[in-house]
């Protein structure tokens, strides 16, 4: 039978835990430039009020968090978890640099946005800017390579978990746009 009269027998959906896709799969685009993801260069200041007083890089060196064996030292271990809340993901996405607000999405929220949730911590504030190298997440990164890599893909709701994975299989998030405890019924 030829190729162009198979129909598909199944569709497969992955949909992550509230991850960017810069941060699992961004630095892919250094092997294949087709894809959209991290040039290495990108960065955030580590308070959007002094936008130039100290600025924190994106890098490849992601700790993995959870049961995993851990080899990285304990400094590097803590569990990275943004604010996903719509709030913060506004803050995050149209950082008011100098107190200005953006016309357009700026992307230079993210560490602030972590600082202020982790009571200031200038320490960890660096870490939400942390991705993983494509080795780091060899079956993902092999996945996306022998596939389709949806890298244009942003969420319906500019926020937490729920409201999106309504999106995906009803098409709504029927007006939600925070996490509740009994959505439904």
């Amino acid at each position: 039978m030829p190729a162009a009269t198979i129909s598909p027998q199944h569709v497969v959906v992955l949909m992550l835990e509230n991850r960017s896709f810069d941060h699992m799969l961004g630095y892919l685009s250094r092997e294949n430039p087709g894809i959209d993801g991290l040039s290495g260069r990108e960065s955030n200041p580590l308070d959007v009020g002094q936008p130039t007083a100290r600025l924190t890089s994106v890098s490849d060196d992601a700790a993995y968090t959870g049961d995993f064996t851990r080899t990285l030292s304990s400094k590097d271990t803590a569990e990275v978890d943004p604010g996903h809340e719509s709030q913060d993901v506004h803050s995050q996405v149209y950082a008011r640099v100098g107190g200005q607000v953006p016309a357009a999405p700026n992307n230079l929220g993210f560490v602030d946005n972590y600082r202020l949730q982790k009571n200031g911590s200038i320490e960890l504030a660096p870490r939400v800017m942390k991705c993983f190298a494509p080795a780091r997440v060899s079956v993902l990164a092999s996945l996306a390579r022998e596939f389709a890599v949806c890298d244009r893909w942003f969420s319906s709701v500019p926020g937490p978990t729920w409201p999106n994975r309504l999106f995906v299989h009803a098409g709504t998030s029927d007006g939600q746009v925070v996490h509740k405890k009994k959505l439904y019924g």
